[in-house]
């Protein structure tokens, strides 16, 4: 059998003092390796406790096959495992075949059990391919969910593993999760862990390499701080830095002065698990400031960082050096200051609308007459029509002709499609037949509310058969008028990114935080206020943070009244709805305050706050949008102008224009028909502009013959991947070159969405020619709407998927069309920013792929393996160096061994002097690799090995989280290096173990050496279906060209 790797594994979230992260091992492994036959009992495993039966019949260990079966047939054994888990957080795995499909047949692997099999957490996997979660409580079993395998092959061996994280259980079936639990935690001591089998006849089943190990990326960690003490200023500055950082809330500083310790920060330094600006950075060496105002030269200080589940790690003391302190310094933010206090919704930077209702999402993209008609549109001279508020909206004749509309147009013909579907228009001065600057269309349009974009697009065409227009009714005064009216009022800020939260489906964005350093208050702007009359909040927060046995207790208060407590666990999301006594509300500012006494480390984030109230007949700044029942008059006041129009949008779809009676600066309204309409209401001069009108570049990539390569690029990089189109031409492989405007246009209506470029690549299977490769040729941030000023570099669209510890980008969800982390078609992405960068890219392809292979580089691998005295990267190493071929000469660096300088400079030779290959396993941060900074962006940037060009391959973590707003990651960076770098990079964007990366980087090395004529992206595939892990295949990305070919000979 194949030799099983042990290796100890860097965990995330528990760190000590020094800066190292705590390595936790594997704590029971088994290959069950014997001499000869004997049962479990009596057999010692390579890791862990002894096993013992404590119910059935007992199991053998096949010392022909080192496996493990039942000793008789119809036997039911359960095995539990000696050793003590070291946290209640961990995963159990094995392998198992199968050879006959009885039900019968069945392997259990379980947690947090007891030896009397009364509870614990089981995955149970039967030879027909059922697969169960069960929880045991009171010996009663319990499923969680089960379902049935498609296609379950016999004689093959499958992987089996069992996720317990907190409240999330997570069964996994040869690397794809076959379900999961999020709320069941009944069982929550860390118990023992063990393993059952039956058999129907012996050898029926058989099972091997059985694990349990705690949960532990290869992040790098390290922790740097300094002081500087200004005696003309009597202050001292602290600065320290960190390379990693996962689940970490903040820091407290302290001052050690004659042995005690005075706390400097009342709230702690905000860390990185809440991103709240492009200042602060996901493991990418974040550097913090702090300035002790009031400071003695002899005194000491320490860092204590926390993570969010309330765990303290203590950093230094460290004594301040004599130096000077440039007055400008800025300090970092601490947590209290990200509640925002704000005086109103303007002073929030992106605060949500004041609405009545949500913006309807737009519909998924789907066969019919509806995409029909959106490819007639991209593929016509059109004009798009851009919107991002709610509202009825005005465009005039000049702007139609600025954006290309012929001049000859006859503006009967004029039609508006909103997704696919016409929707009525008002067309002004259409009586001459032609279009003039005079003239104008008016339409209500409804914005997006995605997490790409705010901005519907309306496609406006001419000549149309048969154009819609919107009706006109007229309507009567009664003199039952109605004079208030039901009113929503949503704040709903974007202020802060939290990647922690996996479980969110939504953008991660949210407003401020809610801790115990000091309540956050949010203000309402509330106008024309019924007198006397109640109402009622309702808000909703998230929690951010896991701290055992502390609940969150969020007090809230409207206008200084307690209103009641939210009470809710870890990273839940909590709801409430608080009944208003009539005169709470007030006209004009409202506060609403959240508190709670939990401490610093009690940390939620606020979603939203609806005040649903009832308003008086007021129309704000000549309009007003209101609900008013049918058959009943309305009664709208203060308008100021003589033309006041109604159009009634209770069908945005197919609206209404009403007449109405003028009553001094009132109008009157009757809409008819049952049931509450709504109304917009607004003098002549409140008609909204549109965000933006653009003539439509035509396209119709749905009609394509098909391809072997398609190169997906942002318009402004169009140019520039031309040499990379010829080149694969060149080749042999037909190429299609798409920009994401025109598959926005043809497959999201025009709105940003990486959804389209899905939907694209899904499409394409049934070409004619079946894409083989993908390339995405442009940058993505995961600030897509620019919330906080990152938005500005998201070119091509990533997506962003939840991993065990953190939200991640995963180009591979593009291709990944049924779910299993394997893409279906391979796909990479060249990360520019610019033309410019876009262009140096695609130069180093053309010219690495034209270039003749130099023996002198081109036959050699460079492997580097990391020092940790408790994890043995070796095992990855030598995945990828087993499968090399004779005539490539091998040069391992091993930074143990040699030491981390004498390894650096060999690292930095071999990129100099040009490597086929070069890889690395071991610690790593966004922009580096090891604790010790073996090799860092900045090193990439400055390489210099000209064409020489490396494939790189990084067995860390981190190094591919390109989407981070400010930070560069090492990934992007030896592709945009401009004197050199590498050809290609497969890296990580997330948090992945050691253990489940070895099959992946064993099958990458075995495909990219098969042939001579092997590329990238079909190496990268073999090592996504080799990963049993469904992080490791997620989030491993190719930052290059899918259909690159190593520079060998051929």
């Amino acid at each position: 059998m194949k030799r099983l790797i042990i290796a100890a594994v860097v965990a995330s979230g528990l760190l000590l003092a020094g800066g190292r992260a705590s390595a936790q091992t594997i704590f029971v492994s088994d290959s069950f390796t014997v001499a000869a036959n004997q049962t479990l009992q009596s057999h010692t495993p390579n890791i862990g406790g002894a096993w013992t039966n404590f119910f059935g019949g007992t199991l053998t260990i096949n010392a022909a096959a080192d496996n493990l079966r039942n000793t008789n047939a119809a036997d039911w054994s359960i095995y539990a495992n000696g050793a003590t888990p070291p946290s209640a957080e961990y995963v159990v795995g094995a392998k198992v075949t199968f050879t006959n499909a009885s039900a019968t047949n069945q392997i259990m692997l379980f947690g947090r059990g007891d030896l009397a099999f009364n509870s614990g957490y089981v995955v149970e996997l039967s030879g027909d391919g059922v697969v169960s979660l069960v929880y045991y409580q009171s010996s009663t079993r319990n499923v969680i969910t089960s379902t049935t395998i498609a296609g379950f092959t016999l004689n093959t061996v499958h992987t089996v593993a069992l996720y317990i994280r907190n409240a999330r259980k997570e069964v996994f079936i040869d690397g794809v999760s076959r379900g999961f639990t999020t709320t069941n935690n009944l069982v929550t001591t860390a118990g023992v862990v063990g393993l059952t089998m039956q058999s129907r006849n012996v050898g029926e089943v058989i099972l091997d390499d059985y694990y349990a190990g705690t949960f532990a990326p290869t992040l790098a960690r390290t922790f740097d701080a300094t002081a500087v003490h200004d005696h003309a200023s009597a202050r001292t500055l602290l600065t320290w830095r960190t390379t990693g950082e996962v689940e970490n809330l903040g820091y407290r500083v302290w001052r050690e002065l004659n042995g005690r310790r005075q706390l400097l920060t009342k709230s702690p330094v905000a860390g990185s698990s809440f991103l709240a600006g492009a200042t602060t950075t996901l493991g990418a060496g974040n550097t913090y400031r702090w300035l002790d105002a009031t400071a003695r030269r002899d005194a000491r200080y320490v860092v204590e960082e926390i993570d969010l589940h309330g765990r303290s790690v203590w950093h230094g003391p460290y004594a301040a050096e004599a130096g000077a302190i440039d007055s400008r310094v800025a300090v970092s933010r601490v947590l209290s200051e990200l509640t925002r206090t704000s005086p109103s919704m303007s002073a929030t930077p992106h605060p949500a609308a004041q609405e009545t209702s949500s913006a309807p999402r737009r519909r998924a993209v789907q066969p019919g007459s509806t995409q029909l008609q959106q490819y007639a549109l991209a593929a016509s001279n059109a004009v798009k029509i851009s919107v991002a508020t709610r509202g009825w909206y005005r465009v005039t004749g000049s702007e139609l002709l600025a954006a290309g509309l012929d001049a000859n147009t006859d503006p009967r013909t004029l039609a508006l499609y909103e997704d696919g579907l016409q929707v009525p228009i008002t067309v002004e001065g259409d009586d001459d037949g032609k279009l003039d600057a005079q003239d104008a269309i008016r339409f209500y349009g409804i914005p997006l509310d995605s997490a790409w974009s705010a901005a519907r697009v309306y496609w406006l065409a001419a000549g149309q058969p048969s154009p819609k227009r919107i009706a006109h009714a007229a309507t009567s005064a009664t003199s039952n008028a109605q004079t208030t009216y039901a009113a929503t009022l949503v704040r709903r800020d974007k202020t802060i990114f939290f990647p922690g939260l996996t479980t969110d489906d939504g953008d991660g964005f949210f407003g401020p935080i809610v801790n115990g350093d000091a309540p956050t208050t949010q203000q309402l702007d509330v106008t024309s206020v019924a007198p006397s009359t109640p109402a009622r909040i309702t808000v909703v927060l998230q929690g951010g943070a896991n701290i055992a046995g502390q609940p969150h207790h969020v007090d809230v208060s409207f206008n200084g009244t307690y209103l009641g407590t939210l009470d809710y666990v870890g990273f839940d999301r909590a709801t409430s709805t608080f009944a208003l006594d009539a005169g709470a509300l007030r006209e004009g500012a409202n506060e609403v305050k959240f508190s709670t006494s939990g401490g610093s480390e009690d940390v939620s984030v606020v979603e939203s706050v609806t005040i649903d109230y009832t308003r008086i007949d007021q129309a704000v700044d000549n309009r007003l949008e209101l609900s008013v029942d049918g058959g009943r008059t309305a009664r709208i006041s203060g308008f100021t102008g003589s033309d006041i129009r109604v159009l009634d949008v209770t069908d945005h779809r197919n609206p209404i224009e009403l007449d109405a009676t003028r009553d001094g600066d009132a109008v009157l309204v009757t809409p008819s028909g049952a049931g509450a309409h709504l109304l917009v209401v607004q003098s002549a001069d409140r008609f909204l502009n549109a965000e933006k009108v653009e003539a439509n570049a035509p396209s119709s990539l749905h009609g394509a013959a098909g391809a072997d390569v398609i190169i997906v690029t942002h318009p402004d990089f169009a140019a520039a991947v031309e040499p990379l189109r010829a080149l694969r031409e060149s080749q042999g492989l037909t190429t299609l070159v798409a920009t994401t405007t025109d598959i926005y246009d043809e497959l999201s209506f025009g709105a940003k969405d990486p959804h389209a470029l899905r939907a694209l690549f899904e499409a394409s299977r049934k070409w004619a020619t079946v894409p083989r490769y993908i390339v995405l040729v442009g940058d993505a941030t995961f600030d897509s709407r620019n919330y906080i000023g990152g938005g500005a570099a998201d070119f091509v669209p990533t997506k962003l998927v939840p991993t065990s510890l953190i939200r991640t980008a995963s180009d591979s969800w593009f291709t990944d069309f049924d779910f299993d982390g394997v893409s279906e078609i391979s796909i990479g992405r060249l990360p520019a920013r610019s033309s410019d960068e876009a262009a140096v890219m695609v130069q180093k392809i053309v010219a690495y792929e034209t270039a003749a292979p130099n023996a002198d580089w081109t036959n050699r691998a460079v492997l580097v393996s990391d020092a940790d005295p408790a994890v043995d990267f070796t095992g990855n190493i030598a995945a990828l160096r087993d499968p090399l071929p004779e005539n490539v000469q091998v040069e391992e660096v091993n930074v143990a061994s040699e030491g981390a300088t004498a390894a650096r400079s060999r690292l930095l030779e071999a990129f100099d002097s040009g490597a086929l290959l070069i890889g690395f396993a071991g610690h790593g941060s966004v922009e580096e690799w090891t604790a010790a900074s073996l090799f860092s962006r900045t090193d990439a940037l400055a390489l210099d090995n000209g064409a020489r060009l490396p494939l790189v391959i990084a067995l860390t973590c981190l190094n591919g989280y390109f989407h981070d707003v400010v930070s560069d990651s090492l990934a992007e960076a030896l592709l945009r290096a401009p004197n050199g770098g590498a050809i290609a990079v497969w890296a990580s964007s997330g948090l992945t173990e050691t253990r489940p990366q070895e099959a992946a980087a064993d099958a990458l090395s075995s495909a990219l050496f098969r042939s001579t004529a092997a590329r990238i992206g079909d190496a990268m595939i073999d090592a996504q279906r080799a990963a049993t892990d469904a992080d490791v295949r997620r989030t491993f990305l190719l930052f290059g060209d899918p259909a690159t070919r190593l520079n060998r000979a051929r």
